[in-house]
């Protein structure tokens, strides 16, 4: 291919062009394109490609374009200045559907430092009319931060090599660069996890931590461009402290000591919309979970009352709405001083919640902190599990679920058995079980979608839920013997028999099965 003329060149690229592209975005077709990539890579011609892309002679680019995209070579030389965009399509196209041998050759053909460059491109739109588009949304900048995040899970060289000239962007006074870099690095880091220690290395935390917190500029007060960027930047920092903290490490660590936890709160409580302070509660979940100092910081700026608000008012199961509730049973179980007045408002949501979100905000909580030793002393303390078997009956689906997990992780040995016992899990739970009152029983298998319904999804989480709930409890003999004496030998069969028949999930008819033998 590259001893040959122009002419062979390009008409050969057009043929890997219409090889190669995918005609859709369904699996199918998707695997049938990684294929026809794959036959390609053995037949020799990815080196060939990523040597006309590195090539500086516009046609030979345009050519390496076309063969990966289908883009007339034509048009594209024609265009000339537009040849970049070309380039880059063809890239984003071998980085994704490439194998490690294609990504590898793109790396060391310089591909890493046009990719960057092309990162700040957000306001220019991918060439031609693809369908399905490139990307989503179909701009420069968008293929360009995808691209990169393939390149990064490729290799440890790579990887750092991304994270390296990436991180050189974030620290720019450029609010619109700055917040093309945090998108860019969000996706690196959710595509190669290890990106999170790389960065930490740089380090990045501080000029994050800065980002978020910083103000308008002077000139900036007034005009709405400059401050629809300086929230973009706000979003897209968040986010990535978030899957920088998520990722464990030193991050927390680090984050804490930038005065991470003080700059969250405070977008906590200034962001412009219930969804962006979700987010940035989300982001707090980790810090907390983990940094005394940081539930320090937090409750000493009034984040309790804070995060109690956002949880009466979030829109149940709206995006990033669980782990927003991280901080608010992190304080709850962990803080000292917030347990009281914490565990007070979440028992007053559980009893008056005025909405049925509100009611099931708190039973995540209560969830949540009773996945810890401390936090299960909270909730048996406050007497909050007489509201947890009550919520198994009357509440939704959502609720029901959260309520029955709550149970799973505090049917511990000892007083919180006991407790349960005492309050009428058991009862609550086989009730759940019993053909008649599961809910959505029938349909409780199959999954959301053309097959099946959202509801049917909801139910098999809550028969999930009450299956693993009874199944904890039944790891004592008090437990044992509360479930014969409710009559649940029957129920475990009938239980066992549905799912033979495929009206449960089986993972409710093993536990069940489970149970039974206990029981027997």
């Amino acid at each position: 291919m590259a001893a040959a003329s122009t002419g062979s060149t390009m008409a050969l690229a057009l043929c890997l062009a219409d090889a190669l592209r995918p005609c859709s975005r369904d699996r199918s077709s998707v695997r049938w394109a990684a294929e026809a990539c794959n036959e390609v890579e053995q037949c020799g011609a990815v080196p060939c490609i990523v040597a006309l892309m590195a090539s500086h002679d516009l046609e030979r680019r345009a050519a390496g374009a076309a063969a990966a995209k289908g883009l007339s070579v034509a048009a594209v030389v024609l265009r000339g200045a537009g040849t970049t965009l070309h380039w880059l399509a063809c890239t984003h196209a071998l980085s994704v559907n490439g194998n490690l041998p294609t990504r590898m050759a793109l790396g060391s053909s310089g591909a890493v430092v046009s990719l960057v460059d092309a990162v700040r491109h957000e306001g220019v739109a991918l060439p031609g009319s693809l369908q399905p588009p490139i990307c989503a949304p179909s701009v420069l900048g968008q293929a360009a931060a995808e691209a990169l995040a393939s390149l990064a899970s490729s290799s440890d060289p790579l990887r750092k090599d991304v994270c390296m000239q990436l991180s050189a962007f974030l620290a720019s006074s450029s609010l619109a660069l700055a917040a093309s870099a945090c998108h860019a690095l969000s996706l690196v880091v959710a595509e190669a996890p290890a990106a999170g220690q790389t960065l930490l290395a740089l380090p990045v935390l501080t000029p994050l931590v800065a980002h978020i917190a910083r103000g308008p500029p002077a000139k900036a007060k007034g005009e709405s461009a400059d401050l629809a960027t300086l929230e973009l930047l706000h979003t897209r920092a968040v986010r990535l402290l978030f899957g920088l903290c998520r990722g464990g490490g030193g991050a927390v660590d680090a984050t804490v000591a930038a005065a991470g936890p003080a700059v969250l709160l405070q977008r906590l409580t200034r962001a412009p919309d219930v969804q962006r302070r979700l987010e940035a509660a989300a982001a707090l979940g980790p810090l907390l979970r983990k940094s005394a100092a940081a539930r320090d910081v937090v409750a000493a700026g009034g984040g309790l009352d804070a995060l109690l608000e956002l949880a009466r008012i979030a829109p149940a199961g709206s995006p990033q709405w669980a782990e927003a509730l991280v901080p608010l049973a992190a304080l709850a179980a962990l803080h000292g001083p917030s347990r009281a007045e914490a565990a007070l408002a979440l028992r007053q949501m559980l009893v008056r919640g005025a909405t049925r979100g509100e009611v099931a905000a708190a039973v995540l909580v209560v969830a949540r902190m009773a996945s810890s030793p401390a936090g299960r002393e909270v909730v048996l303390a406050e007497e909050l599990t007489p509201q947890l078997v009550r919520l198994l009956a009357s509440g939704d689906d959502r609720t029901k679920a959260a309520a029955a997990n709550a149970i799973c992780h505090l049917a511990v040995p000892g007083p919180p058995r006991l407790a349960l016992i005492k309050a009428g899990a058991v009862q609550a739970l086989l009730a759940l079980l019993r053909e008649p009152g599961a809910p959505a029983a029938p349909r409780a298998h199959q999954p959301p979608g053309p097959t099946g319904t959202a509801e049917g999804a909801a139910a098999a989480a809550v028969l999930a839920a009450v299956a693993e709930a009874l199944e904890c409890i039944a790891a004592g003999e008090e437990g044992v013997a509360c479930i014969r004496a409710a009559g649940g030998v029957e129920v475990l069969k009938d239980t066992v028999g549905r799912g033979k028949r495929r009206l449960v999930p089986e993972a409710v008819a093993k536990a069940a099965s489970v149970v039974l033998l206990k029981c027997m």
